[in-house]
């Protein structure tokens, strides 16, 4: 990937995807998110409200209630 598709990554050295980088909410989320992809999951919701657009973050705050109950 080259990067200009509008993707949203984490920086990480070892990544393979390219895109606009996005500081994660601490630095060791991309390494903890390789590993677990539950938590990948939350954590892309949770910056999905933190950046969304309206319609993404009302989308992203729905499913994580529910993921979180």
């Amino acid at each position: 990937m080259d990067g200009d598709d509008g993707l949203l990554v984490w920086p990480y050295p070892e990544g393979e995807v390219r895109g606009e980088t996005l500081a994660a909410i601490y630095p060791s989320v991309p390494r903890a998110a390789l590993r677990d992809s539950a938590l990948y999951e939350l954590l892309v919701l949770l910056d999905g409200v933190r950046v969304g657009g309206a319609r993404i973050r009302a989308i992203s705050q729905e499913l994580l209630q529910e993921r979180l109950r």
